[in-house]
């Protein structure tokens, strides 16, 4: 079962694509795969528990290459996270 702390709409994805896709929970984020279909997009996320100003942008990308590192494949690097008034509108811009 997903996190309630992650978005309805990770949770939503989660339920339609649970039988091609892997996920893994920790405290501070959810890892979700699809090994069968590595450039699929959104189905090779980070959801994010934690404010997205608990790390910098490099700290995430490099947390990103460590979650997926045994899917060389996965060339785009998502990150989900639910907006609150801790988000830094600054941060946000920064990973455009």
């Amino acid at each position: 079962m997903v996190s309630r702390q992650i978005g309805l709409g990770v949770r939503s994805d989660y339920v339609v694509h649970h039988l091609q896709c892997e996920q893994q929970e920790t405290d501070e984020y959810l890892i979700t795969r699809t090994p069968a279909n590595p450039c699929f997009y959104f189905g090779n996320t980070l959801a994010l528990k934690v404010p997205l100003a608990s790390k910098t942008m490099a700290e995430w990308q490099t947390l990103f290459c460590e979650c997926f590192a045994t899917m060389p494949e996965v060339r785009l690097q998502t990150f989900i996270w639910v907006p609150n008034n801790d988000t830094d509108a600054d941060q946000v811009r920064s990973f455009q």
